[in-house]
């Protein structure tokens, strides 16, 4: 077993040696155990479309290893503590049948709109407001994952910043552009697309404020402080003076949609909210699991960070 963006990896190794398909499981012994989920990113390679993989609820993993001398939860504490592989023939038979369309050349694209800023040498600087537009969509024909949190919320968000820029008669100074990325949970393809095809010069690019699953949870969390103390104290002071909703922990820049800009140097903070992931790829994220005084608080606090971002003239390098 192991996270799913180690898949592909585990997959193609296990076809090299043989294997004719994958049976993935949650670690047993976790507090809780992961969830089976949906996930359409398997890690880096190419994909192996010829070669089914599952990830099994623990309770039918359980029961391939009825009758064996040793239960599931034992081999992940053997596997622990030695470090090394404990496979075993089990004399079971797993029948999987798989229905695909796999396409790795199927178009998809980044959706962008931009409101210039109003003074006439700032507005060729750019602060740039992200949140990704995909989902893991419909798996096995029926099961819908309706992604409401992750990232319908984020998607939200900047919509609604964008609606109260343009009604606010004071404009930024700097140009404020909104970009919906694509392809997130295929591997950050679209915010890769863009830090190497992007539609403004990145040494121009004030910063980046990304927004992803800030509708779920009690509080909201800046990450990025640790690297861009100027740009993350925007949304603290804004936090303190109007909303008070803000977890006031942050950590080390990049992640998610945030990482490709960042390795390319420009400055980012990232919102997503506290406690944000208990339906996470699940069936379960839907509009109905929100919180909704978190998901308005963290849309105002994301307003004023990007309004104050684009209002100066700050270097937040």
């Amino acid at each position: 077993w192991g996270e799913l963006s180690v898949a592909r990896p585990m997959a193609n190794a296990a076809k090299a040696h043989g294997a004719v398909g994958l049976i993935m499981v949650s670690r047993p012994n976790d507090n809780p155990p992961a969830k089976v989920i949906g996930s359409v990113y398997h890690g880096p390679g190419a994909a192996t479309p010829d070669f089914p993989q599952i990830h099994l609820e623990l309770a039918a993993a359980r029961e391939l290893l009825a009758g064996q001398e040793i239960t599931l939860s034992a081999l992940q504490s053997k596997i622990d503590s030695t470090h090394a592989a404990a496979s075993r023939a089990l004399n079971v038979t797993v029948e999987m049948k798989f229905e695909a369309d796999y396409d790795p050349a199927a178009p998809t694209m980044n959706v962008a709109a931009m409101l210039e800023g109003s003074d006439p040498e700032l507005k060729n600087e750019y602060v740039i407001l992200t949140a990704h537009l995909d989902h893991v969509g419909i798996q096995g024909g029926s099961l819908i994952f309706p992604g409401a949190n992750d990232n319908a919320s984020g998607v939200a968000g900047i919509l609604a910043t964008a609606e109260a820029l343009l009604a606010n008669p004071v404009k930024p100074k700097r140009s404020v552009i909104f970009m919906a990325f694509s392809g997130e949970e295929t591997g950050l393809e679209g915010a890769e697309y863009y830090a190497e095809n992007p539609i403004v010069p990145i040494k121009q690019t004030a910063a980046q404020i990304n927004i992803d699953c800030i509708a779920v949870g009690d509080s909201i969390e800046v990450k990025g402080g640790a690297d861009f103390k100027a740009l993350h104290s925007l949304a603290v002071q804004a936090d303190k003076a109007y909303i008070n909703l803000k977890n006031h922990r942050t950590g080390k820049a990049g992640g998610a949609d945030a990482e490709p800009l960042f390795q390319k140097g420009v400055p980012v903070v990232y919102f997503v909210t506290r406690n944000s992931y208990t339906y996470l790829h699940l069936p379960s994220d839907k509009v109905d699991t929100f919180n909704w005084p978190t998901f308005e608080g963290t849309s105002k606090l994301l307003y004023l960070t990007t309004f104050g971002a684009a209002a100066t003239d700050y270097d937040f390098r």
